[in-house]
This record gives structure tokens, sequence and C-alpha cells, in this order.
């Protein structure tokens, strides 16, 4: 029994059953949307206020090693005020699924602009198509062992960017265009001759 539950409520979902729906899985979305943090623990709550409601339960998993090992409560009761840490048993734990969709967790592509160099591969130069893009901008070029072979200040305005190849050696080669409003353009030319 439990006499302290230090919970912190993050979202909340409402489901009024308006008729018998025995046997129906049922999907309550939360109010707003949640990003989940690693290495923090959730606990996913069912509440009913009245004792006309039975909560399905799942009986095929027995819980113990999650209460026993790792002192993790599974299935939380409370019932007039007294929490139950065990619930039912760790052998009969509510049926709640939580339904979680892929979180973003790429880096922030706003400030990312598409841009598609030809020819790729390259003997002589590379035509880097500006689409719009106008203004000074900082060209860094790396080959794959990360040693900077060009680092320039360009001027952009036309349709295309033309950079010569001859100062590059044979293999792949990183390019970095990083315009003034902090918007950038990275992509890989390999140079062949």
């Amino acid at each position: 029994n439990i006499q302290v539950l230090d919970i912190n409520t993050i979202a909340t979902g409402e489901y009024n059953y308006l008729s018998d729906q025995n046997g129906e899985v049922i999907y309550i979305p939360f109010d707003v949307p949640v990003s989940l943090v690693d290495d923090q623990r959730y606990l996913f709550c069912v509440t009913t206020f009245t004792d006309q409601l039975f909560v399905g339960y799942d009986d095929y998993y027995d819980y113990d090693e999650n209460t026993t090992m790792y002192d993790q409560p599974v299935s939380v009761l409370e019932d007039g005020g007294s929490w139950f840490v065990l619930g039912f048993g760790t052998d009969l734990t509510c049926a709640v699924t939580p339904l979680l969709g892929a979180n973003d967790v790429s880096v922030n592509d706003r400030d990312r602009v598409d841009l598609t160099p030809y020819p790729n591969p390259t003997a002589q130069e590379v035509r880097i198509p500006l689409q719009g893009l106008n203004g000074n901008a900082e060209l860094t070029v790396r080959d794959m062992t990360g040693k900077v072979v060009l680092d320039q200040e360009v001027t952009l305005g036309g349709e295309v960017l033309v950079v010569p190849a001859d100062r590059f050696r044979n293999g792949t080669h990183l390019f970095d265009l990083r315009l003034r409003d902090g918007r950038r353009s990275t992509f890989r030319v390999v140079v062949t001759r």
C-alpha cells in the first residue's frame, strides 16, 4: 500500500461511453501532444468514476520481475483513496497500451537549403544551381580526411555557382555553403580524373 504517490500529470484524455462497447478497443488521445524524454519514467493511468465500467486486463504476462528485481510499479490501483502498488497482482495488469508515434528526433532543417551539384562525379568543375539565392556566402570544401582544401567567400546572384575542380584530388569532397542569413547547404562531390 502506497501512502504518498508523487505524480505530475503532463496530459489527459477523456472518453464518455454512450453505449455498451463490451470487447471494443477504445482509443483516447491526449488533449495536448506529449514528447517523451529519455531516461524518464512514465505511468499511464485509467480513471473511472463508476463501478459500472470494467477496465480490461491482461493475464498473458506476469510482471513479477518488474516489481521484485527492478522495484518498478506495473499496475498501480487506487481504491477509496488508497493506492496499491501491485494492483490486482503482477499477473493481472490493466490492458492499457500507450500508442506512441515517432517523435521528431532530427536536426532543425528550417535553415537547410537543398542544392544538387552537377556533374557529379566531375573531372573539371562543379556547377551548383543557386535557385534564387543571392548575397555573400562562405564556401568550405573538405576532403574525406577532414582537411580543408578550399575556404573562400563567394558572391551568389547568378543562376549557377561554378567551382573549378582542378585544385581537388581524386576522391569524395564535402562542400559546405553557409549563407549570411544562417541557412546552409552541405553535399558531397566526387572528383575523378
